[in-house]
């Protein structure tokens, strides 16, 4: 089922952890797949369906950073940074301006980065276009301001999963991971549903990556949170009551 984080009533709202996730598509079989990861029980969003990604930590706004990202602009470096570092953590896939060898062993942090510099590459910023940013509600106990990137791959890149954070890999055509989300068999967190919803839309990574208007702007979405019928329901701008909800 699709999941909301708890609300907290009458506390104060937390500050949103900057935090990047990449949607990595390929064309298998002729049709446009998502790779997509079941979190660890132990981790945030534990056992739910997520894309990789995580937050900016302060490597990703480094000097070594910045030395080793190309194709971005400095206002962008942290986002993209990190989107890019945590796709190799969380899954061994490198996304660079030209090939280069896998590690021997997962690398973590500035390790991700010295690793591309050792092989006389960059993390390819470019390979990224920007398509939505959630905001976690004001009165969940954890809250990010994500930032959701589009990526291309081959589909045939060998996986290597952070087998503390994750425990499954899956490329899957959106249509059907949305069914597996309302059949129950897979959970999910709001935002993870709705860029599914998006991508439904496309047969091809072609016509996906060309929807994005990298120069065009994208308006936080903050879902609001209320009480119907004593559960816990999400609502979007737009929405029916949006603009009372508190």
């Amino acid at each position: 089922m699709t999941s909301v984080l708890p609300s907290r009533p009458g506390l104060r709202s937390v500050s949103p952890l900057p935090s990047s996730t990449v949607l990595l598509l390929a064309d298998r079989d002729g049709h446009l797949e998502v790779l997509m990861v079941r979190r660890s029980r132990s981790a945030v969003f534990g056992g739910m369906f997520v894309f990789p990604g995580g937050v900016v930590d302060p490597v990703d706004l480094s000097p070594l950073a910045e030395e080793v990202l190309g194709g971005t602009e400095p206002a962008e470096t942290g986002w993209r940074a990190a989107g890019l570092r945590e796709t190799a953590e969380e899954v061994g896939v490198y996304l660079t301006d030209r090939p280069i060898d896998p590690p021997a062993m997962p690398l973590r942090g500035e390790h991700v980065y010295r690793w591309v510099a050792s092989q006389g590459a960059r993390l390819d910023a470019g390979r990224l276009r920007y398509l939505s940013n959630w905001v976690t509600p004001h009165q969940a106990p954890q809250r990010f301001d994500a930032r959701f990137y589009l990526a291309r791959v081959e589909g045939d890149e060998a996986l290597t999963l952070a087998e503390a954070e994750l425990t499954e890999a899956a490329w899957v055509r959106p249509p059907e991971a949305l069914d597996r989300l309302r059949r129950g068999e897979w959970d999910m967190i709001l935002p993870t549903e709705k860029n599914l919803e998006y991508l439904a839309d496309f047969a091809k990574t072609q016509e996906a990556w060309e929807s994005v208007d990298e120069a065009g702007e994208v308006k936080p979405v903050l879902p609001r949170i209320v009480m119907r019928r004593g559960k816990i329901e999400a609502l979007l701008p737009g929405d029916p009551g949006y603009g009372e909800a508190e």
